[in-house]
């Protein structure tokens, strides 16, 4: 259903696949189609129509460390691995400030960003 098209990525010219969305639910992931690119867990991927084109229009929600991101359009989403250091870092730093912002251990919102955190490591680790 979905179609992995070959592009280069941007900062290093070699190929890149974009992936099926579905299989990218509750994975971090870059959504590419973003100035700048974002990065956020994939909580919600629903495939609304196939155009004329072959373009497809998804709609879909992304768990930032800023909050909820919704959109409408291409989704154009790669897992994001070791590969993508600078964005892991920036994670990695926005979900640590969401921490210390959490007065109490058992506020939702730290266990929110500590499980983001954990998801974020174990996924950097498994595809490095």
């Amino acid at each position: 259903m979905y179609a992995q098209a070959n592009r280069r990525d941007r900062s290093s010219g070699r190929p890149e696949q974009t992936h099926d969305p579905f299989l990218l639910i509750g994975q971090w992931v870059l959504l590419q189609q973003e100035r700048p690119p974002t990065h956020g867990i994939l909580v919600r991927a629903a495939l609304l129509r196939v155009g004329t084109n072959g373009g497809q229009i998804w709609e879909w929600a992304l768990r930032t460390p800023f909050g909820l991101r919704t959109g409408t359009g291409r989704l154009e989403a790669v897992p994001l691995t070791y590969e993508h250091r600078t964005q892991v870092r920036r994670a990695r730093r926005e979900l640590s400030a969401r921490l210390a912002e959490c007065t109490e251990a058992r506020d939702p919102e730290a266990v929110a960003a500590r499980h983001d955190l954990e998801l974020l490591d174990i996924q950097t680790a498994l595809h490095p």
